[in-house]
């Protein structure tokens, strides 16, 4: 204890302090009386809030019984939220590398579906479709409590090249459009429906229920397994020991709890440990899994990396970042999924002439599986039209990115209209 208290004393004394950070809350729906303190360089921790009285009675060392010195433990200051509506300060990149750990990491949607039996469908390219659609992301966490969580997916709600951010001394994130240009604040409870619904829009954030439920071992690092549950979903994580993670451990850790609707400020989520696994069960049913595939300590990130936000970037008030036709193969990937074309035995009015138009009746975006492949995501009450897919029959599945909402498959004979959902009500064009 007196050891780690003289390790944060010396690296808050290191480190250049901005203002103090206003009246701090236990939760992050409660935010502090100052929401609006200007934002500190990545080496720049904030203070808590300073007493606004003297204290009384004598002052000195304090000394245990024995005579000794007594040290008391000195811990990270507590953070704030991010607002929408306070815009955020650039922070000023460090001179020299800093610490860290770099992970490879992947969602991994639960379910899986088969693809159409036939002679003449190819498995080998399916199975190399499903590769290149993996929801895989590249992370850094930094010693000083920086994260960047970058899109390295054609099939994630966010872009190939876009990441989330996020810093110890804030509750909250950022988006980062993929070319750096732009960021929009994700204020604490706007995660999960950023992501799964591509809204902006609070969920209100518990404590939950906390408990141990074991140990084990993932990618050969040990391990201690925990669960939290909340009204929205049940989370389970896997927390391993690492020190050069610093107060950048944390922050994977409340990223992946605010999905669940569980308040970051939980006490699982804690300094030089990381999550390698995580598994999340929502109450109507359904879940997502979240795998770390590697882990190695770093010394060498780079001053500029993970800031939050960097130097230039314009803080967008709307919009998230979206990639173009949000369609994630292309027409000769998809072509390779069959050997030969089977033309379909009747074929309807509105069908297309080639591939097909996915419609899409639900409230939220949701993706829609070829032969178990994500291939197009669709907007929410929207469509989509993919070409490549040779004429047959496929067997057609669709599913939220969260994986609370899901339908299962069935067999469809493109070209065709897929629909997901309610069918959209007929328009009445008059006379």
């Amino acid at each position: 204890m007196a050891r780690r208290g003289a390790a944060w004393s010396l690296l808050l004394g290191l480190v250049a302090c901005g203002p103090d950070g206003g009246g701090a809350a236990t939760s992050t729906g409660a935010p502090g009386a100052d929401a609006a303190t200007s934002a500190t360089t990545p080496t720049s921790i904030e203070s808590p809030t300073k007493p606004t009285t003297s204290p009384t009675g004598p002052v000195g060392i304090q000394m245990d019984p024995s005579g000794r010195p007594v040290v008391r433990e000195v811990g990270p200051p507590i953070p704030i939220p991010l607002r929408a509506d306070d815009p955020l300060s650039y922070e000023s990149p460090l001179r020299e590398e800093q610490g860290g750990v770099s992970l490879e990491a992947r969602f991994v949607a639960r379910g899986t579906v088969a693809p159409h039996k036939a002679p003449e469908v190819v498995i080998d390219a399916i199975t190399a479709a499903k590769k290149l659609t993996e929801a895989t992301l590249a992370i850094d966490l930094t010693t000083f409590g920086r994260m960047r969580l970058a899109s390295t997916s054609r099939a994630l709600p966010i872009p190939f090249g876009s990441e989330v951010r996020a810093r110890h001394d804030r509750w909250g994130h950022i988006v980062m459009w993929p070319n750096g240009s732009k960021f929009r604040i994700i204020a604490p409870g706007a995660l999960r429906a950023t992501l799964g619904e591509r809204r902006v829009d609070v969920t209100p954030l518990v404590t939950g229920e906390r408990k141990a439920t074991g140990t084990g071992k993932v990618i050969g690092f040990d391990v201690k397994r925990f669960e939290v549950k909340a009204p929205l979903a049940k989370i389970r994580l896997d927390l391993a020991a690492s020190p050069e993670a610093g107060l950048g451990g944390p922050l994977l850790c409340r990223f992946l709890v605010e999905l669940a609707g569980v308040d970051p400020a939980t006490e699982v989520c804690k300094p030089d440990e990381v999550p390698l696994g995580a598994s999340i069960d929502w109450a109507d049913g359904g879940g997502i899994d979240f795998e770390v595939t590697s882990l190695k300590a770093r010394t060498d990130i780079g001053g500029g990396e993970a800031l939050v936000p960097p130097p230039g970037a314009q803080q967008a008030e709307t919009g998230l970042p979206e990639a173009s036709g949000g369609i994630y193969l292309t027409a000769p990937e998809l072509a390779a999924f069959r050997s030969r074309s089977v033309m379909p035995k009747e074929r309807a009015q509105d069908a297309p002439g080639e591939g097909f138009m996915a419609e899409n009746g639900h409230d939220v975006p949701m993706v829609f599986l070829i032969d178990g492949v994500p291939t197009v995501g669709v907007p929410a009450s929207g469509s989509r039209y993919v070409i490549g897919t040779a004429p047959g029959t496929y067997s057609v599945a669709c599913r939220s990115f969260l994986g609370d909402r899901t339908e299962p498959p069935v067999a469809v004979e493109l070209p065709a209209i897929v629909r997901c959902g309610a069918p959209k009500p007929l328009v009445d064009a008059g006379p």
